[in-house]
């Protein structure tokens, strides 16, 4: 179980899981903090088994001497650590300069919290207040909705959090817990749900994204139902409650496309398979799916080695794409305890792109991830395999 994982299971809930995810720098540094601080205590929430994956397996790091606390006051002192890590770290994530060095007021949440393809492609306001779309005051706190739009492969709008009066303490972390209503269920059909937030001058601001898989009309009503939020104060954590449920008003158009390969992307070497299954793009983002096939035996010496498996998406010039969002389920195809020879372990990816330049080839290609120690300090080694390695044509 990965560090978010269990942050959001200790607050019971608060969103779900698949918000998200924290970049792999960030993880990397909460992951490494949480080692020192917990030992084998951070170790031992680790539950990849026989054909069981976390979709964030390459945080999990080996254990370090345990610590000499209860075991229930360790694990309640390193959660509230990384909380109060986590609302530092998604903020440097998200752009090196500090929260001083930025404006007065935020003119586009899109702007700070918005991934590269939103940013290059959407047009997004430059100066002056942030408009505001809906708002909710409820049990002392406001909820406001300041942006969204719609462009065939994601429904994605931005907020801020407050309080009624005061402000939220700095280092504290914010999570509202969106959820679509039934009306919006039946409107978008199946979507994969992704958010990110930090804090602003004494109030959470962050972006939520649905990503669907069906055209839409050109305007509609989005009802959310926002019933608690999750906050770290200090060294202590809770579930507040309450209603904060919006309808938004959403205009755009569907831009999305699929790109069409004269025959599928395959590649193949001895007992190990990569497939590019397809590709979906906007004007803001590139959808894509991906597939791994391994021997489990395979699999099953990577989890005792703590070695995991990442996707690489490089440009023409050999640039790495950033990823919004990677998500994996894996599946073994025999259960046998001692594994059999010939059984597979198959993993499924999904993850986001900026979208890619039409009469461009992108490269795509699996990376075996080994955590070390140097010095104290942990770092990820990366491994091409470049034998399985694929040239996606963007026509």
């Amino acid at each position: 179980m990965s560090i978010e994982d269990m942050i959001r299971g200790e607050l019971n809930g608060t969103t779900d899981r698949q918000d998200l995810p924290i970049p792999d720098a960030v993880r990397r540094r909460i992951d490494e903090t949480l080692a020192a601080l917990v030992g084998k205590a951070a170790d031992g929430q680790d539950m990849m088994q026989g054909g069981e994956q976390s979709k964030h397996d390459a945080a999990t790091l080996p254990g370090r001497r345990p610590a000499a606390r209860s075991p229930n006051r360790t694990r309640r002192l390193a959660i509230a650590f990384v909380l109060l890590l986590l609302s530092m770290s998604v903020w440097i994530a998200s752009n090196p300069q500090t929260v001083k060095s930025m404006k007065p007021h935020i003119s586009s949440i899109f702007g700070w919290f918005g991934d590269a393809g939103v940013k290059r492609n959407l047009p997004l306001q430059k100066t002056g207040d942030l408009p505001i779309l809906a708002e909710v005051k409820n049990n002392g706190y406001i909820l406001r909705i300041h942006e969204a739009f719609y462009d065939g492969l994601q429904v994605s709008f931005t907020y801020t959090f407050r309080k009624e009066q005061g402000e939220i303490p700095p280092g504290t972390y914010v999570i509202p817990d969106f959820q679509l209503a039934p009306s919006a269920k039946k409107l978008l059909g199946s979507t994969r749900k992704f958010d990110n937030g930090g804090l602003h001058e004494g109030y959470a601001a962050g972006v939520v994204k649905y990503f669907v898989q069906k055209k839409l009309p050109n305007s509609f009503d989005l009802e959310v139902n926002v019933p608690k939020f999750g906050m770290s104060e200090k060294d202590n954590y809770t579930v507040r409650k309450g209603d904060w449920s919006f309808a938004l008003p959403i205009k755009g158009e569907d831009h999305s496309r699929t790109v069409q390969w004269d025959e599928p992307l395959h590649a193949e070497r001895e007992r190990n398979s990569f497939d590019v299954v397809s590709l979906r793009m906007s004007d803001t983002a590139a959808e894509w799916r991906l597939r791994l096939q391994i021997p489990l035996t395979a699999r099953l010496d990577m989890v005792k080695q703590r070695e995991s498996i990442t996707y690489r998406i490089m440009d023409e010039d050999g640039n790495e794409l950033e990823q919004t969002g990677v998500s994996k389920s894996g599946r073994d195809t025999d259960h046998g305890n001692p594994a059999p020879p010939d059984a597979l372990h198959i993993e499924d990816v999904l993850t986001h792109t900026p979208p890619i330049r039409n009469g461009s080839t992108v490269t795509v290609v699996p990376v075996y991830r080994t955590m070390t120690e140097v010095n104290g300090q942990f770092e990820a080694k990366d491994a091409p395999m470049d034998e399985l390695a694929i040239q996606v044509p963007v026509d």
